[in-house]
């Protein structure tokens, strides 16, 4: 029998001005990750015609940062609700798996994270238009 740990959104309880903080915080990250990757692009041709090698570093790096301030942005909530949940060692895999329950959801079941006990796995699923977190027997 499944067990609810925690459903989001209002998971995990924190306080308006902790959530507030910590969404500053991710948006200053992701703004300054942006600048890199600017500053890198706007340098980017003249380095390929310099030294090619270090224009293929400079492209990898804004690549690099674009991808990281995505994370930043969109995955910042779930990844911290998932680990409060009780989810351990957390893959790429599970963190891309979960933002398509939120992003593209589609009807498709639930994922299972790492977590759980003996005879049991936790599953992330979206449920009646909310993101839960169950423990399941298997």
């Amino acid at each position: 029998m499944p067990t609810d740990i925690r459903t989001q959104p209002g998971a995990p309880a924190r306080s308006a001005g902790a959530a507030h903080h910590d969404s500053v915080s991710r948006a200053v990250g992701a703004v300054g990750l942006f600048g890199i990757a600017l500053i890198h692009f706007i340098d980017v041709f003249d380095k390929f015609k310099e030294t090619p090698y270090i224009g293929v570093l400079y492209v990898a790096l804004i690549v690099g940062c674009l991808v990281a301030a995505r994370r930043l942005i969109l995955t910042g909530d779930s990844t911290a609700w998932l680990l409060a949940g009780g989810a351990k060692a957390l893959t790429n895999t599970h963190l891309q798996a979960v933002d398509e329950l939120i992003t593209g959801w589609r009807g498709q079941g639930g994922v299972a994270v790492g977590g759980g006990g003996p005879g049991s796995r936790l599953v992330a699923a979206r449920e009646h238009g909310r993101l839960t977190l169950r423990l399941r027997a298997v």
